[in-house]
């Protein structure tokens, strides 16, 4: 666990210069999961609305599991394209700092 500490401390010396886009990433990780839990409420409100001959109830929450989950699929999208700046630059600076050492 030490150790752990000690590479995350070393790796954030590097990562600084990211510190906006970290925190984006982490809460666009948050809305994710977020969303994550609300897909089986709303599942279960679609079984319940079927079973029950709420047609028009159906298709609308069908409606909603449908938005949200196309609302998720994008901000994984814009989520893993921030991920690869992050890191593409955490591992540009790493780089840059050891070329100066050597």
């Amino acid at each position: 666990m030490k150790e752990f500490f000690k590479n995350i401390k070393f790796v954030w010396k590097y990562a600084k210069s990211e510190k906006r886009r970290i925190i984006i990433y982490f809460l666009l990780s948050i809305v994710g999961v977020i969303s994550s839990i609300i897909y089986p409420f709303i599942s279960a409100r679609i079984i319940v609305n079927l079973t029950s001959n709420q047609i028009n109830q159906f298709i609308f929450m069908g409606f909603i599991l449908f938005t949200a989950y196309m609302i998720n699929d994008t901000l994984s999208y814009f989520k893993s394209k921030l991920y690869e700046k992050i890191f593409r630059q955490i591992y540009i600076n790493i780089q840059t700092n050891l070329g100066l050492k050597y």
